[in-house]
């Protein structure tokens, strides 16, 4: 059985005990130490399934380095900081992607770890949470200049939803979708495809509408009331030139 990630168990204990978490020398020292080690693990095993979760492992520190550094973004407000800057350095030395994105003012970590594990194991028992991990960075760090590939991507959305409907995280991948499918329409509005912005906007209206059926007091019905009234008020609008 593999033992479970230093890092990972002094975040569980700070969380216990109601503290907020913060980037630290020492947090990031456990962190990589925790890395170093299971990519020995990973060279040192011909197992998949045990390399697979070793994958999953290190991706997992890497997401939660990333929300300790964004936290700290936050709360000093900057990114010149000597310890995210040393922070990043270390840990792309030992091999983690994680980079700055102007236009987004935060960090992202690139999934290879949630990658390589589904890779590895498809159908394996964190292949929903690999796939999560990996919509979720696509959903931020890709344009929606492509048509084409904008439906793509909403079709992979669509294709979580159908395998995993009941993930715990289903409900912000509908939110995802949903805005996919909003810009198809606006697309198919600027190329005046009327039938095209129809057939958009009501797939866009029915998952943001899911949303607030399947749980109106959910954390995420709120986020979808507003998306769906302003993108109600958008096409109200848009009626209007044509």
């Amino acid at each position: 059985m593999m033992r479970r990630p230093l890092f990972t168990l002094l975040l569980l204990v700070f969380t216990g005990a109601h503290a907020h978490v913060q980037l630290s020398e020492p947090i990031l020292k456990t962190a990589i130490d925790d890395v170093q080690r299971l990519q020995k693990g990973v060279d040192n095993n011909d197992d998949k399934k045990v390399t697979a979760a070793t994958h999953f492992e290190i991706a997992s520190i890497a997401t939660e380095i990333v929300a300790l550094m964004n936290a700290d973004v936050v709360a000093h407000n900057t990114t010149q900081d000597e310890l995210l800057s040393e922070s990043v350095r270390r840990v792309n030395a030992i091999g983690l992607g994680i980079a700055w994105s102007d236009e987004h003012k935060r960090y992202f970590y690139d999934g290879a770890g949630y990658q390589e594990y589904l890779r590895l194991l498809p159908d394996g028992i964190r292949a929903a949470d690999s796939l999560f991990h990996i919509l979720e960075r696509s959903y931020y760090l890709y344009d929606n200049v492509d048509t084409v590939a904008l439906e793509t991507r909403a079709a992979e959305k669509f294709g979580f939803l159908r395998r995993f409907p009941d993930y715990g995280e289903a409900a912000k991948i509908r939110i995802f979708l949903s805005i996919d499918y909003r810009d198809l329409s606006r697309f198919c509005r600027e190329r005046r495809e009327k039938q095209c912005e129809t057939k958009f906007s009501e797939l866009a209206r029915e998952q943001l509408q899911m949303i607030i059926d399947d749980s109106p007091d959910g954390p995420h019905a709120a986020v979808a009331v507003g998306l769906l009234n302003r993108f109600e008020q958008e096409i109200a609008h848009s009626l209007q030139e044509y």
